[in-house]
């Protein structure tokens, strides 16, 4: 009886190492593949717009006349709002800013965005 007990105790030992082996094999790609970032707009998440500072940034999900939402949050437009390329910062027309474009912002002291600028025009 003492056999068996000491029997049943390696096979348990033995499975749960086994377990711990294959969790960790199997997780290694993930871990692996974690540090890279695969964004399809990882090109413009860190790029820099000469002489401007952007409040944020992230993907337009909806524009609307008097709000958009960037990023899921919901960002009121200011009275006035001037549009940009942010590839050169030349004036564009707000109709090139659709649902699903990558764009950056800054906003006034209301927290309302007073400019919007748009990456990979």
């Amino acid at each position: 009886m003492l056999i068996i007990k000491a029997k049943h105790k390696l096979f348990a030992i033995i499975m749960t190492l086994l377990v711990g082996l294959y969790g960790i094999i199997i997780s290694t790609p993930a871990f692996a593949e974690r540090g890279k970032n695969t964004s399809p707009y990882s090109e413009y998440e860190n790029k820099e717009i000469k002489g401007v500072e952007l409040d944020g940034r992230g993907i337009l999900e909806r524009i609307d006349k008097d709000v958009c939402v960037i990023a899921d949050v919901l960002r009121p437009f200011a009275r006035f709002v001037s549009y940009y390329s942010a590839q050169d910062g030349s004036v564009i027309y707000r109709s090139k800013f659709t649902a699903g474009r990558f764009v950056g912002y800054r906003i006034n002291s209301k927290r309302e965005i007073i400019e919007l600028y748009l990456f990979g025009e």
